[in-house]
């Protein structure tokens, strides 16, 4: 659909797939719904979310979730506007459509992330039959602008589901920023005591 001004989804599933696009949208306003960004099926395209002018469409969630999901076997990538993260719990995870984590990788590159008070967000993996990925090992989630620190992580308010390393099983971790793989979690060598 190539209609301007703002799109705002209101519960359920929302999926672009094959030439589907929001051409025009100024930005997305995700209400516990979800948004799901699929390269999987006959055609994979890189601009399905733009305000109009080719420019990626900033994002807001409010107890929602944004997904993509990269065609097999490739190294997929996208670009998002800016993240805000306007209320509730919300999600944002990405996989690739194999049924292995060596089947290709997925990437979401966002412009930046703010947050309103009491929202929180997990960064995930989508399970592919075999794992359900580790965000900053497969997939990855970077930003232009690079969020803040605080004592090593990027708030309590932020996490990361996957493994950490120092246990086999799924599990959630706070998240933290490293510039070379994005969005990742905080593992017990990288804990830092507060001042």
């Amino acid at each position: 659909s190539n209609y301007s001004g703002a799109t705002t989804l209101m519960g359920g599933l929302t999926v672009l797939r094959d030439q589907g696009r929001l051409s025009g949208t100024s930005g997305v306003t995700v209400n516990r719904a979800v948004l799901r960004w699929d390269d999987t099926g006959i055609q994979s395209l890189g601009n399905r979310l733009s305000n109009g002018s080719n420019v990626a469409a900033p994002i807001t969630l409010n107890g929602g979730a944004i997904s993509y999901l990269a065609r097999q076997g490739t190294n997929g990538s996208i670009t998002l506007g800016n993240l805000t993260l306007g209320s509730s719990a919300s999600y944002v995870v990405a996989g690739s459509g194999g049924t292995t984590t060596s089947s290709g990788t997925a990437t979401i590159n966002f412009d930046s992330l703010t947050r309103a008070a009491g929202a929180t967000v997990t960064f995930g993996g989508l399970s592919n039959g075999s794992s359900v990925g580790t965000p900053g090992a497969n997939p990855f989630f970077y930003f232009n602008t690079a969020p803040s620190l605080n004592n090593g992580i990027v708030g309590g308010w932020a996490l990361v589901r996957g493994t950490d390393g120092n246990t086999a099983s799924d599990n959630l971790e706070f998240a933290t920023y490293d510039p070379a793989v994005g969005i990742r979690g905080l593992t017990a060598g990288n804990v830092v005591s507060p001042t």
